[in-house]
């Protein structure tokens, strides 16, 4: 689990965003995960701040 949730509703909003991993064995000596995931969840993240615009608010409670 993560604490993201909670972080995003505190005070008027903290914009958050949730990207999980899949992976196995997790906090173990064997976690593991897929390098393709890992280039995946880069790429993701790159195209999710290239979209974003000037102009874009991320407040949790906008009119």
């Amino acid at each position: 689990g993560t604490d993201t949730d909670s972080i995003f509703f505190q005070q008027t909003g903290i914009p958050s965003a949730l990207i999980s991993l899949p992976l196995r064995y997790m906090h173990s000596p064997v976690e593991t995960c897929n390098v393709n995931d890992v280039e995946d969840l880069i790429n993701l993240m790159v195209e999710a701040v290239l979209a974003m615009r000037p102009d874009q608010t991320f407040g949790v409670f906008e009119d």
